[in-house]
């Protein structure tokens, strides 16, 4: 008899465990939220000594006087407010307040400085700051490069004294950092720019 020609036995597939477990598929869904979460985390800069928030990275910022000052570019936005005198509506109109958005955001205060007072504080606060710097182990060509920064930056500030204006943190108290607006390109910026100390601050994720 004719021998039968065999016939080819089609391999048997095995479901892939790892595209079509439930358990594959929760870690997946949960690789992906945590992937988005770290993307749309804010960093917040708070005051090392107070804990206060001055600032997020939000906010376009850049660093000059060799990495050490913070520079953020504010600008005015429009806060609609109701005015009036009570009782007479037709008084009532809506008004436009024109704030900063650091000031508004953060909670700033301003306040007042002589050369003397503001002196007394710059030399406490940068101080507190070596002495931060050391705890975390900081080298000395580290607190140098800090201190050397630091000290142009003041330099430039009380050369340009009357061109400052100083901002309290939300506790309105100078124990810790300070934030220092000047306008640094009158003709062109929508607001005058902060100055922080990045030093005295860290920054956490939100």
């Amino acid at each position: 008899p004719k021998p039968q020609t065999p016939v080819a036995q089609t391999p048997k597939i095995e479901p892939n465990a790892h595209s079509t477990s439930p358990r594959a598929h929760s870690s997946l869904i949960l690789n992906t939220n945590f992937i988005k979460a770290l993307l749309t985390m804010v960093l917040c800069y708070k005051c090392v000594f107070t804990d206060s928030e001055m600032y997020s990275d939000s906010y376009p910022a850049k660093t000059d006087y060799s990495d050490q000052i913070v520079k953020i570019k504010a600008k005015f936005v429009n806060l609609e407010a109701v005015g009036g005198d009570i009782g007479d509506a037709e008084d009532i109109d809506d008004q436009v307040q024109r704030v900063l958005d650091l000031v508004h955001a953060y909670k700033y205060e301003q306040t007042t400085f002589t050369k003397k007072t503001f002196l007394a504080y710059i030399k406490s606060y940068m101080q507190n700051v070596i002495e931060h710097l050391k705890s975390k182990g900081k080298s000395d060509e580290e607190i140098e490069t800090f201190k050397k920064g630091s000290q142009d930056f003041v330099k430039h500030l009380l050369e340009n004294f009357k061109e400052f204006e100083f901002y309290l943190n939300d506790q309105n108290t100078t124990d810790g950092a300070c934030a220092f607006a000047y306008w640094e390109d009158p003709e062109n910026d929508e607001g005058p720019t902060f100055c922080y100390i990045k030093a005295g601050l860290v920054a956490e994720k939100y």
